[in-house]
């Protein structure tokens, strides 16, 4: 399912796609992978609530502090009034 999505994604440089990826790939047990792919999405889209949750929840799974940290920090300045970003942190 990872490299026919994988495929996709490379194919339709779709946002949607490559989140969607992300989510894959962490539940494939492959969380350090997933955490490049959100970072790279949240390049181009940096205020993403979705991408923002999703990036500090994984990269604490594997012990990025750092990502997470940063990720935690933009979060709340983003969407300070927002449950699951309340809730992320």
């Amino acid at each position: 399912a990872v490299k026919l999505l994988e495929a996709v994604v490379w194919e339709t440089r779709s946002p949607r796609d490559a989140f969607l990826l992300a989510q894959v790939l962490r539940a494939a047990g492959r969380s350090e992978h997933a955490v490049t792919t959100v970072m790279d999405l949240l390049t181009a889209d940096a205020d993403n609530l979705d991408y923002l949750v999703f990036a500090v929840e994984t990269a604490a799974e594997v012990k990025r502090f750092d990502v997470a940290a940063k990720s935690a920090a933009h979060l709340l300045a983003r969407h300070p009034h927002d449950f699951r970003a309340v809730t992320a942190v």
